[in-house]
């Protein structure tokens, strides 16, 4: 989108969206193989050549949103995924895990937080 530069950002990542479901009927992924390779060297900070499911799981958030995991997916990594896991693994979750719900007729829908991570009320003033 910084490249591009659309003029109207939110339909744009609609119709990048859409696109990105029909993957399964021949289309174009929004992510691609060098996407996830990029995403597992940011992940893998000790340069070990492999990531933690935790880790893995962080990567998937980051991009579908707070109510991702991989087990909506139907997905079980193992413990430990090296890069060709991690991308094969993350490939399959995106078709699968719903993202961030946007709708052009109002204001963006997000998936409600978990209770733990919900805000604390603000105390009464004295």
């Amino acid at each position: 989108m910084l490249f591009l530069k659309p003029d109207n950002p939110k339909a744009y990542l609609i119709q990048q969206l859409e696109a990105a479901k029909a993957t399964q009927s021949g289309a174009k992924p929004l992510l691609t193989d060098k996407d996830f390779r990029t995403m597992f060297g940011m992940f893998d900070v000790t340069k070990r050549g492999a990531v933690t499911r935790e880790q893995a799981s962080a990567a998937l958030v980051s991009i579908m949103g707070p109510g991702a995991s991989f087990e909506a997916a139907g997905l079980e990594p193992p413990a430990f995924l090296k890069e060709e896991d991690f991308v094969s693994v993350m490939q399959q979750a995106v078709l699968v895990v719903p993202a961030y719900n946007f709708d052009t007729r109002g204001p963006p829908r997000y998936p409600p937080l978990p209770a733990a991570a919900a805000p604390a009320p603000a105390a009464a003033a004295p």
